[in-house]
């Protein structure tokens, strides 16, 4: 895979596309994925993480990414499958890319926080005290995600609160976002 200036991924903020593109050099699964990648019907995501979630999406040990909310703040109704979630270590660079295969949004009540308790906790890589660290949550979004994958590390500035960004091509703006992590 080439890095081509008509890309659509060639067009995001701080170069992130063209990072990301050679960064996947002579990865197939992701050429074929990249290459598919329309700004028409996809999203590229940033999310922020810590350990050890960032290194369990990263050795696929966690399958599903979970966000959990007071407000309808992104991913929250704004992700779908076929979108690209770049994996940022929080405080530190990109590190790993992800890609969407199917999304779930939740207004949470005890049947919603039932089923992710006992469908979803394993693949989230979680526990039952780390629920009831968002129990105050109203909202859910659950991502199962799919080609996690190390990539060369590379800067991307942020310097918000925000666990979450939805990046938007330099033609429109960086977009909203959040989430409890």
């Amino acid at each position: 895979m080439t890095t081509d200036p008509n890309h659509q991924l060639a067009d995001f903020p701080q170069g992130v596309g063209e990072k990301l593109i050679d960064a996947l050099l002579d990865d197939v699964d992701w050429e074929s994925a990249l290459h598919g990648f329309s700004l028409e019907r996809n999203r590229l995501h940033v999310a922020v993480m810590i350990e050890p979630y960032l290194q369990a999406c990263l050795k696929g040990k966690k399958t599903i990414e979970s966000r959990f909310s007071r407000r309808k703040i992104p991913p929250y109704g704004q992700v779908m499958s076929g979108d690209v979630i770049l994996l940022k270590r929080s405080g530190g660079p990109i590190v790993g890319v992800c890609a969407v295969s199917d999304a779930w949004f939740y207004e949470l009540d005890p049947i919603s926080w039932n089923t992710i308790r006992t469908e979803y906790l394993t693949e989230i890589y979680a526990n039952n005290d780390f629920l009831v660290g968002h129990e105050n949550a109203v909202y859910a979004t659950l991502m199962r995600i799919q080609n996690a994958r190390s990539i060369k590390p590379f800067d991307f500035a942020k310097r918000d609160m925000r666990g979450w960004v939805i990046l938007k091509p330099r033609r429109g703006e960086q977009c909203c976002g959040g989430g409890v992590r």
